[in-house]
């Protein structure tokens, strides 16, 4: 069991990891989010639901990986520590390091990033209401993106968004690590079609 507390006591950490990083996956790819000055009150809710997916994914990941592995404070599963090789361990523990460096370092840039860095001498996006010409021959008001950030404001952003990507990219190399070193990846299985009968 996860934790000694009522409903946690009834999940096993393999159900954890089967279902909490896959669904905040498909939460994180299907639920698109759209920037903070043209949302409106669904946007908000789908951006919830967008950052709710990283969390389950990232997050979720890690978490378990720590605890399988017996990462700094947490304990390693008695399971695991007698069947993962300890080049294996070492190597999805460097990872995992990535992991969790790379996605709180992501969301430190963008919680700076979302500040009035205009007080700083910062330049960030404008945003200003234009008129839109729809494709119908139409023409609407909406906020549009009118000059992009500048200095070190654009330094924080890619700084994040490289935080971002790189976070991912350990959580790819996590994946294929466990695939690397696992017994089934060398199983030689017999898999010959048996003779079918002709009709």
């Amino acid at each position: 069991a996860i934790a000694p507390v009522p409903p946690l006591d009834k999940l096993s950490w393999s159900m954890f990891r089967q279902f909490i990083p896959p669904a905040g996956m498909m939460l994180v790819a299907i639920v698109t989010t759209t920037p903070f000055a043209q949302a409106t009150a669904l946007d908000y809710v789908c951006i919830s639901i967008h950052l709710t997916g990283a969390v389950m994914l990232f997050l979720g990941y890690a978490v378990v990986e720590a605890h399988t592995l017996g990462y700094l404070c947490i304990r390693q599963s008695e399971v695991t520590a007698k069947t993962i090789p300890r080049k294996e361990r070492r190597i999805r523990k460097l990872l995992l390091t990535g992991i969790f460096v790379f996605y709180f370092a992501f969301c430190v840039f963008t919680v700076v990033i979302l500040l009035p860095l205009e007080r700083f001498g910062g330049k960030n996006d404008v945003w200003a209401l234009q008129e839109v010409r729809m494709p119908t021959g139409r023409t609407i008001m909406s906020m549009e993106l009118v000059d992009t950030a500048s200095g070190f404001v654009l330094g924080l952003k890619i700084a994040s968004y490289c935080c971002e990507v790189f976070c991912g990219l350990c959580l790819i190399g996590s994946f294929l690590t466990i695939w690397y070193f696992c017994e089934e990846r060398s199983s030689d299985l017999q898999d010959e079609l048996m003779s079918v009968t002709e009709a």
